[in-house]
């Protein structure tokens, strides 16, 4: 298990919590501006799955 924690940060492993807002904020063209676009359906999953 990974923890670090700072005043204003905190680090640590993936929880199965994390997927719903994780989509949700991958789904989000404001968030995603800088990426080359949002991320929809299973993309953000895979992403996890592979840490």
């Amino acid at each position: 298990m990974i923890h670090l924690e700072t005043r204003r940060l905190q680090l640590r492993d993936w929880k199965e919590t994390d997927l719903v807002p994780f989509r949700r904020l991958n789904a989000d063209k404001k968030v995603m501006t800088y990426f080359p676009k949002p991320f929809h359906s299973k993309k953000p999953m895979i992403f996890i799955k592979r840490l």
